[in-house]
């Protein structure tokens, strides 16, 4: 059999596999061609092309919870909702990603932005004590990694604007009771001590921005 008509016969193969029939009107399917099982038992060709697999709903690690809200305004608030838990790497000895690289240890808990994980290079914080994690330099800093960071959101960026905006109007009683340093304890406790909260991606990704 020569090399054509080999290539010939194992498209016919192909086509009878897959349900395909010769008939007056032309080549048709004998057969659902959305069937995901073929004669011999294996998976049509069709089907894993047609096939979408359901998304999986993985839990996101958070380290604010909405009791949090009534702490801080409502910049703060939203802000540390960009952010998760993570750990210490030797990755993070280089490049822009922690200004504390030679005295943190592997595995010493921080937190990240939950869009780019870190993956360019920044957006990891490691804040060795609950007072540096509670400095206004350190919102800072989160800030404005989000405004830059290009898998944020658009419309999570222009809430933090927005917000950012008028954050004066709302910081004053709540920094006089001391509210602020209980918000920062708190993801301090949950990053060292108790461990990060659970939420739905789906519900975070779908919250309508204020």
């Amino acid at each position: 059999r020569s090399f054509a008509g080999g290539r010939r016969q194992y498209w016919t193969d192909a086509g009878m596999k897959l349900g395909l029939v010769d008939t007056k009107r032309g080549v048709r399917f004998s057969k659902d061609p959305d069937s995901s099982l073929l004669s011999d038992g294996t998976k049509s060709y069709t089907h894993s092309l047609l096939y979408t697999p359901p998304k999986k709903t993985t839990p996101r690690r958070a380290l604010v919870a909405e009791d949090d809200r009534l702490l801080v305004t409502k910049y703060l608030f939203l802000l540390m909702e960009q952010m998760q838990p993570c750990h210490f790497t030797e990755e993070d000895r280089t490049g822009g990603r922690s200004k504390v690289k030679d005295n943190t240890d592997v595995g010493f808990p921080g937190l990240e932005c939950k869009h780019c994980t870190g993956k360019a290079g920044f957006g990891r914080y490691f804040p060795n004590t609950l007072d540096n994690l509670a400095l206004a330099n350190s919102d800072r800093n989160i800030y404005n990694h989000m405004i830059k960071c290009r898998r944020c959101p658009a419309d999570v960026k222009n809430a933090l604007r927005r917000s950012h905006s008028k954050r004066c109007d709302e910081e004053g009683s709540k920094n006089r009771r001391g509210s602020r340093r209980k918000f920062f304890e708190r993801i301090w406790n949950r990053l060292h001590k108790e461990g990060p909260l659970l939420c739905s991606l789906a519900m975070d990704d779908g919250q309508e921005m204020s």
